[in-house]
């Protein structure tokens, strides 16, 4: 019935140009915008900066471990800095909170929440020694030229530990007016989540490589090699992250009722996360999270 009205309004509009008012308020009536504005999906990966292990906290992730009850004596100790890249995936709507707002740009700017699940966070280091000697010298019975290879005893300790995480993800986006099919958008947000099936590995590797004097001549593992690993179980714990999410939507179709519906969009997030490690103190670390998604609109 509302739409009748618009239409007749809007017909008569050349015969009864005060009837202009009139069309105008009809077409600001957002009685009818759904509340649940939209749903949406997307995926991606996280990196993050972080402070390393230090020494002391590798029995905390590893009590008791036997590989590391050992003199480290004669090894270097190292860290990472930036935690590999983490995949993600989200689902969730758009609600829309300002639907009987006069203001545009407050009706374009949905509440988005979401349920976000991330696989793969991580935190690790790393002792390693190598130990360099000659191995053997051939002499060339046509040239009569030296060649030298080397031995090279390596021996290395790496800990590390993999969780996964499920979070609550809820974003206030405020949206720009539509450029042909592409629109942009931005605005901050918040996750709060758990961190769960947390496990550590320790893992020993140790062999022999051969050197010759060109860089083709590499015999990896030519004296032997030997592997023990141990795995710890770390049980849970939370996180929470602050984001400024900024974005690139593109409409699909403007003239199809399907396809004015169906968006694409890109988006980059730098986060500040406050991190929960199993076993650890909290940590502070800042990150970014790079997706991309699909979006349905639910307007008519």
């Amino acid at each position: 019935m509302n739409t009748i009205m618009k239409c007749c309004v809007l017909l008569l509009l050349p015969a009864f140009p005060s009837t202009h008012a009139m069309a105008q308020a009809l077409e600001n009536d957002t009685t009818t915008t759904p509340f649940i504005s939209e749903v949406f999906l997307f995926g991606g990966g996280m990196g993050q900066r972080q402070r390393h292990l230090a020494k002391d906290e590798l029995s905390l992730l590893a009590p008791g471990s036997s590989l590391l009850d050992r003199d480290f004596t004669g090894y270097d100790y190292s860290g990472t800095d930036f935690g590999p890249a983490s995949g993600l995936f989200t689902l969730g709507v758009g609600l829309n909170l300002f639907r009987h707002s006069t203001n545009a740009t407050l009706r374009r700017s949905p509440l988005r929440i979401g349920f976000s699940f991330a696989e793969g966070s991580s935190l690790s280091s790393v002792y390693r020694r190598s130990v360099s000697a000659p191995y053997d010298t051939l002499v060339s019975t046509t040239t009569g030229e030296v060649f030298t290879y080397d031995t090279t005893h390596y021996s290395y300790y790496f800990v590390h530990q993999n969780s996964q995480r499920f979070g609550l993800d809820a974003a206030l986006l405020f949206r720009s007016r539509d450029f042909g099919r592409f629109s942009f958008y931005g605005g901050p947000g918040i996750e709060l989540g758990v961190v769960f099936n947390a496990r550590t590995t320790v893992e020993h590797v140790e062999g022999v490589d051969v050197r010759g004097p060109y860089a083709h001549d590499l015999f990896e593992n030519a004296g032997h090699s030997t592997d023990a690993q141990e795995e710890y179980d770390n049980g849970g714990s939370a996180y929470a992250a602050f984001h400024l999410t900024i974005g690139c939507d593109y409409r699909m179709g403007t003239r199809s009722i399907f396809w004015r519906h169906v968006h694409v969009f890109s988006e980059l997030s730098p986060m500040l996360r406050v991190d929960g490690y199993p076993g650890l103190d909290k940590r502070i670390s800042n990150t970014f999270r790079s997706t991309f998604g699909l979006r349905v609109t639910l307007d008519t």
